[in-house]
């Protein structure tokens, strides 16, 4: 599976943060890239069985933000690393679904500070049926 275009097209680096989610209910494989706003479903054999658009969120953020430049290894090693950094995106942490709804857990960074000041988690359900 390749990264989606809205990862892709990006020209700084990103926050180092798992982007790619995998679920799976023991039949099926459950698997998101957040920002480009989709859930992939496929077989154990690795077939397509359906894509899931989801829909907008009053509190996540889907837009994907980058560094404004390629933040490499000799760049931190040069002694750049207290002017480098990279935007904080909301992403997924976990995800579970039973036979009506899909359950996707959440992280945020609101604002700056500290961690215990600013991470924020809320859960997003959304009904298949719908």
């Amino acid at each position: 599976m390749e990264y989606p275009e809205e990862y892709k097209t990006m020209e700084g680096s990103l926050s180092p943060t798992n982007y790619l989610k995998r679920s799976d209910n023991n039949q099926t494989i459950l698997l998101s890239f957040p920002h480009n706003k989709k859930l992939f479903r496929y077989s154990e054999n690795g077939e397509q069985i359906e894509q899931i658009d989801l829909p907008p969120s009053r509190i996540f953020d889907y837009q994907l933000r980058a560094a404004d430049r390629i933040i490499n290894f000799n760049s931190i090693m040069a002694g750049e690393k207290g002017s480098i950094k990279t935007p904080d995106n909301h992403y997924f942490n976990s995800r579970h679904e039973d036979e009506k709804s899909v359950y996707i857990g959440t992280w945020m960074k609101i604002g700056e500070g500290g961690i215990e000041k600013t991470r924020f988690t809320h859960m997003m359900i959304y009904n298949k049926k719908e």
